[in-house]
């Protein structure tokens, strides 16, 4: 299934931590993960041989390798070797500054190297990171975020990602349509009325679909509202219920089947189960 994407600059991004640590594990140590999170998580073995099963495929890691994980993709992991796997982690969240989820078109990407700098402030993090938990002081929270964001920097230049805003990579007339429903998710949205909004016709607008994203309407609809649900099942206390009417579904029956299409599992399933990871 192919995921929208269109990644603003880095200053336009909020970005949320969720982990960064140093693992060590020993020798038949593995970690299956049975759903795809929403979150980009990154790794870099220091020492040790790490296997990983990655979207279907699997890898052997050797040392000085970094692995660029995006969202929603499956992965498992595992020590490969007859030695203590070391090796870095980081999970991030990204979402635009009105709240919209960042969308990501980058697969894997797995770079031999040794990016001293990038190491260091690695380091850097999981040590902040534990701070700011421990103490919950303002300051230690906005060192953590400008470390991030220097975290990145560092990752964009050995990676290639690009936050360049200048780069569309959609016909703009559909960002703005995807803009437009994002923030009307709850609501029954029409093509003919994004069209209206728009100043085009309806079948002009399901051509520019299909030319920019490969995929129909309705399915960049149905993907932005299990985004966000994904999203609000992880991060919210809300209730299935509650949820289900956020991204446009009526009835809870309704969104259950319908993420179950997309994940494999209920709702409730998913919040269980990435919440153990």
């Amino acid at each position: 299934m192919p995921n929208l994407f269109r990644i603003h600059p880095i200053h336009n991004c909020s970005m949320r931590l969720w982990w960064a640590m140093e693992w060590v594990v020993e020798p038949g140590w593995q970690h299956a993960r049975s759903v795809r999170r929403p979150l980009v998580a990154v790794w870099y073995i220091k020492q040790g041989v790490m296997g990983a099963k990655i979207d279907g495929s699997e890898w052997r890691l050797e040392p000085n390798t970094l692995v660029l994980i995006p969202e929603d993709v499956a992965t498992g992991v595992w020590n490969a070797g007859n030695e203590q796997l070391t090796y870095l982690s980081l999970g991030c969240e990204f979402s635009y500054r009105d709240g919209s989820p960042v969308l990501w078109d980058v697969g894997p990407i797995i770079r031999q190297c040794t990016p001293t700098t990038l190491l260091q402030l690695w380091h850097n993090l999981v040590s902040l990171a534990e701070q700011a938990k421990a103490g919950d002081a303002a300051q230690d929270w906005l060192q953590l975020d400008a470390l991030l964001r220097l975290w990145w920097v560092q990752i964009a230049e050995i990676t290639g990602i690009s936050f360049d805003s200048r780069a569309q990579v959609v016909d703009e007339r559909v960002a703005q349509a995807i803009e437009l429903m994002n923030q009307q998710l709850d609501q029954n949205i029409r093509l003919s009325d994004l069209a209206d909004a728009l100043h085009l016709s309806s079948s002009h607008l399901r051509e520019l679909f299909i030319k920019s994203l490969g995929i129909p309407f309705r399915e960049v609809l149905s993907q932005l509202r299990m985004k966000k649900a994904k999203h609000m099942l992880l991060t919210e206390r809300k209730t299935v219920e509650e949820i289900a009417i956020a991204v446009g579904y009526n009835h809870a029956n309704h969104f259950s089947r319908a993420f179950h299409r997309y994940e494999g599992v209920t709702p409730s399933e998913y919040r269980q189960a990435v919440r153990r990871l």
